[in-house]
């Protein structure tokens, strides 16, 4: 999936959150950017960007590189089964913010694995991410 990401003048993105696009500020709540992860490996696959506020204003991250370490750290422990995106970091709007493409999985159910398959599968319904009940 291509980085179709563009601003205008004022450094807002053109493209809203939607069923393949979400975008997360920060990593303060990591827990909400692995719901989208999930979600999209569990649906038809989709992106995450880190260093974009919700209402799509560009704010950058500032440390690319660790921010990049953090995802794929946090992909690596709450994410079950093993799911592999492509994480890059993008130059956009003068900053940079990190960008997680993640394919439609064949392995799927993917889960936070703190919660189990039972309590932690989600899936991508337009631009949300909903929890499934009961996974067999």
């Amino acid at each position: 999936m291509a980085y179709e990401l563009t601003v205008d003048g004022d450094w807002w993105v053109t493209q809203p959150e939607s069923k393949t696009r979400e975008y997360k500020q920060d990593l303060s709540s990591p827990e909400k950017a692995m719901r989208a992860i999930v979600a999209f490996a569990n649906s038809a696959g989709g992106q995450l960007a880190i260093g974009v506020a919700d209402d799509g204003k560009v704010i950058g991250v500032d440390d690319p590189l660790l921010e990049q370490a953090r995802l794929t750290n946090l992909i690596s422990d709450w994410v079950s089964p093993q799911l592999m995106p492509t994480i890059e970091m993008v130059p956009l709007a003068g900053t940079t913010v990190v960008v997680t493409d993640v394919m439609s999985s064949s392995r799927r159910p993917h889960y936070l694995t703190k919660y189990g398959k039972d309590g932690g599968t989600y899936i991508r319904l337009a631009a949300s991410n909903r929890q499934v009940g009961r996974t067999r």
